[in-house]
């Protein structure tokens, strides 16, 4: 009898076993599908990022998503957004966002080594800060490391987007 958990289950085993270049390149028509084309980037960071969660080439193209979509298309959890996006985040999140305008090199080593030492500097606990910016970020609770999705995500986009997470805690204030 067909066990669809099982087969689920070995499908997402057999996507951490193959090549990540492969399931890069087989990610990207899935992406493609929803909306959020990456165009001809190379997809294996996204795929060895996202594959020790996701099952299918579905969940990780849903999950990879925000990566790719116009920011006023990325799907935005409100719980998450009421509850890490407010008056209370908001002097982290202009905090951060301030430190991470002034850094020239955007590679997760030199972002965590910043990061790290900001929140000590500032009497912060990464979960406290990691949390607001996942959630401007990726309009998620729940995604890859911090430092992983800045770089995925770009500087650009990264800081575009912690602007509109600034401008979201700053009506909720």
């Amino acid at each position: 009898k067909w066990d669809l958990t099982k087969l689920t289950w070995v499908n997402g085993e057999w996507m951490k076993r193959l090549p990540a270049e492969l399931v890069g390149e087989r990610l990207r028509p899935f992406l493609v599908a929803i909306g959020a084309d990456p165009g001809d980037r190379d997809l294996t960071p996204v795929a060895l990022t996202f594959r020790e969660r996701a099952r299918t080439l579905v969940d990780m193209a849903k999950a990879a998503s925000f990566l790719y979509l116009p920011d006023e298309a990325v799907e935005t959890d409100p719980e998450a957004v009421k509850a890490f996006l407010n008056a209370t985040t908001l002097p982290v999140l202009e905090g951060y966002t301030a430190l991470l305008t002034q850094q020239p090199e955007w590679t997760e080593a030199h972002l965590e080594a910043v990061t790290h030492a900001w929140c000590e500097t500032h009497g912060v606990k990464l979960g406290k800060l990691a949390q607001p910016v996942r959630v401007a970020l990726a309009g998620q609770k729940v995604g890859p490391g911090l430092y992983q999705t800045l770089v995925l995500l770009g500087r650009d986009a990264t800081l575009r987007r912690l602007q509109a997470g600034l401008d979201t805690s700053r009506m909720a204030h």
